[in-house]
């Protein structure tokens, strides 16, 4: 029987398991008989360099999901590498889908020693059959010594954010790539190069942010066979949306099949559809209904400004000047509602340390809130701010904007459109340079 979290944690307070060691001594005496899956969720929980190497738990129903949409291999010896493989939580899955062949070939690296050490320990209880060989790596992934060619690259690569200090400028370089900020990013750029099949998971954001630009126009000119969205659900207990890529660099891009795992919704599409450059960023959703709508539209109507100064510490429940915050727009778009404990104010001799004060005596802007599922737009109040809840929406052009077409931005017809157009996403809502597009007019009839 299948253990729950709380029992898992329940017996690593038992056998007080605080430390790799801890964690070594217990897989290799096993004394309450767990599964291999049970023990590599209590290796994970204990991965005191989780944070540093953005590593999180592969939940097994995620790679349940993989495993039916992994691609078929006709090849009698089949290899595969896993760049950063972690505890290993992907290689029983590997094994039973292409144990068929006459002989696998699985190389399982890490940048980390101890997950090299602890896969080794964990894979005494997994099932591995003679025809399967592993070969085990600690080094880094996106080396250039790491060049060796295989049939598939598979695994979940850190979701990293770098910086100067943490290696971004050797990169840059090594990838001709000035964009990418995120290691799976070029995890993702690495396994093009030196496979033919690609299973990786990705961050959600991967398809809309600005700083993945590069990778998405690199992975484009391959097939792009499958996206599997797994909203919140790929990583047990870790707040972040995911999707999964399945790539096959030897064929040329035909259709793309995405499917979400939260809406059991299934969406195929032309590839070239799903990529276009008319928008700035992949439509997974993509579809009549969307594209309907959209050729009534005009769109890059605005710019974008988003207050990260106004914090709750500079913020006072008293104070001469309004600090609108995303509850204060109505949800129908009909104006501003006062609500009583959660209002904002700023005294009028502190504004101008703030840039957003630039916009106080202007109402030739517009405010929508930032994070949410339900876009509505308003014409900005003078003598108001915004804090970081509320993007300012600038007209790029003198061209007016009627009611009939800010009635439009406030309709349940734009807010479906909207929601394909944020790939139904529940996290990564910000409205940024990219996702503002959408924020079009209604043409005149």
């Amino acid at each position: 029987m299948k253990l729950k979290e709380q029992m898992i944690k329940k017996l690593i307070k038992k056998y007080n398991i605080q430390h790799r060691e801890d964690v070594v001594r217990f897989i290799e005496n096993n004394p309450e008989n767990l599964r291999v899956e049970e023990l590599s969720r209590i290796a994970e929980l204990i991965n005191n360099g989780r944070s540093d190497t953005a590593a999180y738990y592969t939940d097994p129903d995620t790679l349940l999901t993989l495993e039916k949409h992994l691609p078929e291999i006709e090849k009698k010896v089949i290899r595969i590498l896993e760049p950063s493989v972690g505890v290993g939580n992907f290689l029983q899955t590997i094994i039973d889908k292409y144990s068929y062949a006459e002989r696998v070939i699985i190389d399982v690296n890490d940048i980390d020693e101890n997950s090299i050490k602890l896969t080794k320990l964990l894979n005494r209880y997994r099932r591995v059959p003679k025809n399967v060989e592993i070969n085990y790596n600690v080094g880094d992934f996106l080396c250039p010594f790491f060049n060796k060619k295989y049939d598939l690259v598979i695994g979940n690569p850190p979701f990293l954010r770098l910086n100067k200090k943490k290696g971004l400028s050797d990169y840059a370089i090594r990838f001709n790539d000035y964009i990418t900020t995120n290691i799976s990013g070029f995890f993702l750029q690495k396994a093009i190069d030196i496979s033919d099949h690609i299973v990786l998971i990705m961050p959600k954001y991967f398809l809309n942010n600005p700083d993945f630009k590069n990778t998405r126009n690199r992975v484009k000119k391959s097939s792009i066979d499958t996206i599997i969205d797994f909203g919140e659900k790929g990583f047990k207990g870790v707040l972040i949306e995911t999707i999964a890529i399945f790539i096959n660099t030897q064929k040329k891009p035909d259709r793309t099949l995405s499917y979400s795992v939260t809406k059991d919704l299934y969406n195929s599409q032309k590839q070239s559809l799903l990529t276009s450059e008319d928008y700035p960023y992949w439509l997974l959703y993509r579809n009549e209904y969307f594209n309907n709508i959209a050729s009534k539209m005009k769109f890059g109507v605005f710019s974008v400004f988003r207050d990260r100064q106004l914090t709750n510490s500079v913020i006072k429940s008293v104070g001469d000047i309004p600090v609108l915050k995303s509850r204060n727009i109505n949800r129908d778009g009909s104006g501003i509602t006062s609500i009583e404990g959660y209002d904002g104010f700023i005294d009028s001799d502190e504004i101008n340390r703030f840039t957003v004060a630039r916009y106080l005596n202007r109402d030739d802007v517009y405010l929508s809130p930032n994070m949410t599922y339900y876009p509505r737009v308003i014409k900005k109040p003078k003598k108001t701010l915004v804090n970081g809840s509320v993007a300012i929406l600038e007209k790029v052009s003198d061209e007016e904007i009627t009611n009939e077409q800010l009635k439009f931005l406030n309709s349940s017809t734009f807010e479906k459109f909207y929601q394909i157009a944020r790939n139904y996403s529940t996290r990564s809502l910000n409205i940024d340079r990219n996702s503002v597009y959408f924020f079009g007019l209604l043409k005149e009839q």
